[in-house]
């Protein structure tokens, strides 16, 4: 979640699911930019301070446009940690939502563009843009959980709360199709030139 021009950071939060006492912390990022580096520093403080997922969620970052967005990728951490302590939206890792969509014990939602499925595939998943999910919910079963996904997480989210106000009951898959591509789940993509960049990879043109 950074400006235009900000290289994107992934990150991982370990906390105490009974207090929300952050435990650890982990980022990937474009090494020269030290995005990554702060977005440690931070929860490195916060560690030390006994500090947790709701210190995160309100942090105040030094903010200009040129150079990164209001909210850091650890408010975010923040929030999303709040969120699944509270019970407002679960959260699922990639491999354990696709064995239940395997199983048919849950129904794997994708709401990326059309493009964006085009691009890679995600078997035993339903597409529905998240522009369309609305006009089509008879599509999607309510008699077991829907994992819903998108490309970072975002979409997932805003597809899941709007479900969930439906009587669904929704389960966000963590990291969404970025995390998908690096996890033990197979993708099949489609066209001359995959783009998944995934190395599990079931496109014969890869």
């Amino acid at each position: 979640p950074n400006g235009d021009d900000v290289p994107s950071v992934h990150m991982k939060l370990i906390f105490d699911t009974t207090d929300g006492r952050i435990l650890g912390a982990q980022a990937v990022g474009v090494a020269h930019t030290y995005a990554a580096a702060r977005q440690i520093d931070i929860c490195s403080a916060m560690i030390q301070k006994a500090g947790t997922v709701d210190d995160l969620a309100e942090f105040e970052p030094c903010y200009s446009p040129p150079y990164g967005a209001p909210k850091m990728t650890v408010n975010f951490l923040g929030m999303q940690a709040q969120n699944m302590m509270s019970g407002y939206q679960a959260v699922a890792q990639p491999e354990a939502s696709y064995a239940l969509a395997v199983a048919g014990e849950a129904t794997l939602l994708d709401v990326r563009g059309p493009d964006e499925a085009t691009q890679c595939h995600l078997p035993h998943s339903v597409f529905i843009p998240l522009a369309e999910l609305r006009k089509r919910l008879d599509e999607i079963p309510k008699d077991k959980p829907v994992h819903v996904l998108c490309a970072a997480g975002k979409r997932a989210h805003i597809a899941a709360r709007a479900l969930a106000q439906r009587g669904y009951q929704t389960v966000v898959v963590a990291g969404g199709c970025m995390c998908v591509r690096r996890s033990a789940v197979s993708t099949e993509c489609h066209g001359v030139d995959c783009s998944c960049e995934s190395a599990k990879c079931k496109c014969i043109s890869y």
